[in-house]
């Protein structure tokens, strides 16, 4: 199985968030102590909706080139269909 480089990527750039953000919450944790449950409550919510982001962007990335190469190899399966036919009817031409 080849997995792309991108994806790839992607799953670096989501780790690295998570183990920064995972310092910023005990960072803000242990200025705030009074609020540590609410701090951790919206650092966590901040992280995910930023990996939720991450992730709808790679998806729509992800389905943009899969349908395109879907749609160029429809249109050389037709076009070789095509040129299949061509040859037939000058191989066999009908009188």
């Amino acid at each position: 199985m080849v997995i792309p480089i991108n994806l790839i990527q992607w799953l670096l750039i989501s780790s690295a968030f998570l183990i920064s953000s995972s310092r910023l919450v005990s960072s803000f944790s242990s200025i705030l102590q009074q609020n540590e449950i609410l701090v951790k409550v919206l650092a966590t919510i901040f992280i995910l909706s930023l990996n939720l982001a991450l992730a709808f962007s790679f998806k729509h990335w992800f389905f943009n080139v899969h349908s395109s190469t879907v749609t160029v190899t429809t249109a050389d399966i037709r076009l070789n269909h095509n040129v299949t036919l061509h040859s037939q009817n000058f191989l066999n031409p009908k009188i």
